[in-house]
């Protein structure tokens, strides 16, 4: 199997140095742990990185299927009172967007291109898609391919999840593919409902979402899965579509072991850095 690790991490901009000023101690300790990651895909020696975010281009009832082979993102970074304008991009492949794209049709699943002018324009990501790319991947890193996850409608799309990942699995079995290394990275956060004086307010349902989701990484029970579910609404999180296309995979296939979760609050929303590699 050319999947040779899966992530979940997060795509807050509190992780990045000098993005929303100065990192906080949990900003730093995530830092570090996307920097580690950056180094296992390296020297995994991955070259195609599978990424799919919440918070990408957004479809109502379509997962949207990147067709471009180059992306970038523009930050404003600040240091000591001084901002500059940093220029990411990274290398897409079309040709494996098109083969996802098809197979999830003829899946069943509600797909469609995403072309913005051309293939070769440099496509625009959002926070989602770039933030976990700016630390794991560059122009002379490992190609990706994006999708996008549909707009969030509740415990029903569990089941075209599973299609999904099942979906993504027959794909890297295909021959073109056994010969290169592949991860698959979800960008997902957990509950947003930690501080009271944010616009998405506090629920005491926030601590037991991000200690469970946690609990979870660790050992991979499905029945947390279904914990979570149960405090979508008053949790609130981002990433928990995410989590189940994990989970999916691990059901269709238990060769595969937690190596590593950090998890951090450095603002209103928690954030889980967990590793998980082919035994």
């Amino acid at each position: 199997m050319p999947l040779k690790s899966i992530y979940l991490v997060p795509h807050g901009g509190a992780i990045v140095e000098d993005l929303e000023g100065p990192l906080k101690p949990d900003g730093i300790l995530l830092n570090r742990a996307m920097k580690k990651v950056a180094s296992e895909i390296r020297d995994d020696n991955i070259q195609l990185i599978l990424l799919t975010s919440p918070h990408g281009y957004i479809h109502p009832t379509d997962y949207l299927i990147y067709f471009h082979d180059i992306y970038e993102e523009w930050q404003v970074i600040e240091n000591n009172g001084q901002q500059h304008v940093k220029r990411n991009m990274w290398m897409g492949n079309v040709q494996v967007a098109q083969i996802l794209y098809q197979l999830l049709r003829e899946s069943g699943i509600s797909a469609s291109p995403l072309i913005l002018g051309d293939t070769n324009f440099p496509l625009k990501l959002s926070w989602g898609d770039a933030i976990p790319l700016s630390f794991i991947s560059g122009i002379e890193g490992p190609q990706s391919v994006i999708f996008s996850l549909p707009m969030y409608n509740g415990e029903s799309n569990q089941d075209e999840l599973k299609k999904l990942s099942k979906t993504i699995l027959d794909m890297l079995n295909l021959d073109i593919f056994q010969e290169i290394n592949v991860a698959l990275v979800i960008s997902g956060d957990l509950s947003h409902k930690h501080d009271p004086e944010h616009h998405y307010g506090f629920h005491e349902d926030a601590k037991v979402f991000d200690e469970l989701a946690v609990q979870w990484s660790r050992s991979q029970d499905a029945s947390i899965i279904a914990e979570l579910y149960k405090m979508y609404d008053t949790a609130a999180p981002c990433g928990l579509q995410g989590m189940n296309i994990i989970q999916s995979i691990f059901d269709l296939d238990s060769d595969w072991k937690h190596e590593n979760t950090v998890y951090g609050l450095p603002t209103y929303f928690g954030m889980q850095i967990s590793s998980f590699k082919k035994k």
